[in-house]
């Protein structure tokens, strides 16, 4: 609350206090302090001394890049989801994160990586999607 005068605040705050018990509140008798402009004082995060009221900057926010994005989902599979042909056989858990040397191990011992080495070629090149409609 603010008065003009000290000989104001009295029944100033009596009338806050009175307000606040209506609604069943009360204030904080350890954060509330009586203090004038001339001495320094922070209210809602302007900081008020004398005719000064210094407001703070906004600090510039630099954008997060994601941690992680899965991968796009094949429109022929979500064309399938979405027509209701593919069900859930069972409810998704979130696994656990993997330390990397077992990340490598895994896909060392993954059984599609040595298919698809194999269907690639040695250059890769053997092994492209296709695009447009299937011919099948």
């Amino acid at each position: 609350m603010l008065t003009r005068t000290p000989f104001d605040l009295a029944p100033a705050k009596q009338l806050v206090f009175g307000a606040l018990a209506d609604l069943g509140l009360q204030l904080n008798l350890e954060k509330t302090r009586t203090t004038t402009f001339d001495r320094f004082f922070r209210f809602v995060g302007a900081e008020i001394q004398g005719d000064a009221i210094l407001l703070p900057f906004d600090k510039k926010k630099t954008p997060l890049s994601p941690v992680f994005v899965a991968p796009t989902m094949p429109s022929a599979v979500l064309r399938a989801w979405r027509a209701g042909h593919i069900k859930a056989d069972r409810p998704f858990v979130r696994p656990s994160p993997v330390p990397p040397a077992e990340r490598k191990a895994r896909r060392a011992t993954n059984p599609h990586t040595a298919v698809l080495a194999r269907l690639a070629g040695p250059g890769g090149g053997a092994l492209r999607r296709r695009s447009g409609p299937s011919s099948r």
